[in-house]
């Protein structure tokens, strides 16, 4: 058995974009190849199929808000669209990043169409956006996401539109709407394909943890997969979430809504007979048991909200680890684990 915080499709759909009248881009009649991929608490998904577009001049794009859909089982943070002149993705760089959820990590973005108007946030030296220092940096037309390669400090940075991270002129470089940030592979694109990593394997920089700062802020969900990799169908096995606490004065409740079956060679989602599907239970109060054989290859979806109790006082440093697994049981056999130990999943701290 595996467990894993929850990706989805790995290799999304053709990013759906348009071309259209009245932008300032020169796009000279040339095509050029778009991708997107998307990332969840812990890695990227493979590139799309590039789309193809020929782009002539004084035009505009528009991506379609349908590009950035999502289907419940799946749990991508946000997107990242890449642009280049020749169909080669180690050759594009990252346009547009898409956030599908508000700060507080819960609530939802709406999601609308974005449009390219500017020539420079297409054409900047496309494949390398290399500045010589940060007064070379735009300042208008600028798209959330949009990566720089600046030759003073040898560092890639991102567009954030509207953050108020703190500058320091090295990491994070001031910009009139947001901030420069240094993006952490310091690539102009994401290469790395680490949404599937099991949680043991999750180094603690590449973790978008769900952080909790105090008993009346909103609990934020986790998602999680727990894998049949064994070749055969998991008869009968109970869940356990296996949370471990680094202040044992935490005091805690574990609210658990069962998604269903997903099968992970076609991403097809089974709640059919499937005992608590998008009902919320509250754990361990309620036991979760398998109704029917988990099929192989097959994970069993599952969202997990922690929730403070009301009298708890939350130090600094603290932190709380899942790591949700079936365990097997019989009417005879002292239940047994499937899995190994974890390392930290998710962080409180005040």
């Amino acid at each position: 058995m595996q467990t894993k915080y929850a990706y989805g499709r790995l290799s999304l759909p053709t990013p759906i974009i348009t071309v259209e009248n009245g932008g300032s881009i020169s796009g000279n009649n040339d095509t050029y190849y778009f991708w997107i991929k998307g990332r969840n608490r812990v890695g990227y998904s493979n590139i799309s199929t590039p789309l193809s577009l020929v782009i002539g001049n004084g035009k505009q794009i528009r991506i379609s808000a349908s590009t950035f859909s999502t289907y419940d089982y799946e749990d991508w943070r946000h997107f990242i669209i890449t642009v280049s002149k020749t169909n080669d993705y180690t050759e594009s760089r990252v346009i547009y990043k898409q956030e599908l959820f508000e700060d507080n990590q819960v609530t939802e973005k709406t999601l609308t169409d974005i449009i390219i108007s500017s020539n420079f946030v297409l054409n900047a030296n496309l494949g390398s956006v290399l500045l010589t220092d940060a007064n070379a940096l735009p300042t208008t037309g600028l798209l959330h996401g949009f990566r720089v390669e600046l030759e003073s400090t040898g560092l890639v940075y991102e567009y954030l539109h509207g953050s108020t991270l703190t500058v320091d002129n090295v990491t994070v470089l001031p910009s009139l709407a947001g901030v420069w940030k240094n993006v952490p592979s310091n690539s102009l694109i994401e290469s790395t394909v680490g949404c599937t990593k099991e949680i043991f394997e999750i180094p603690t920089e590449d973790l978008i943890i769900a952080p909790m700062h105090s008993v009346f802020q909103t609990a934020i969900p986790l998602k999680y997969y727990v894998i049949n990799n064994e070749g055969a169908s998991l008869p009968e096995a109970e869940l356990s979430l296996n949370a471990y606490i680094s202040d044992t004065s935490i005091k805690t409740k574990y609210w658990v809504k069962v998604l269903g079956y997903l099968n992970l060679t076609n991403y097809t989602l089974d709640t059919s007979g499937i005992d608590f599907v998008n009902v919320v239970v509250q754990y361990p109060n309620t036991k979760i048991k398998l109704s029917k054989p988990l099929p192989p290859n097959t994970a069993f979806v599952i969202e997990v909200t922690p929730e403070l109790i009301l009298d708890t006082i939350i130090s600094e440093g603290t932190y709380i680890t899942l790591y949700p697994k079936l365990n097997r049981y019989t009417t005879i056999d002292t239940p047994g684990d499937i899995g190994e130990a974890v390392a930290d999943i998710s962080s409180l701290k005040a």
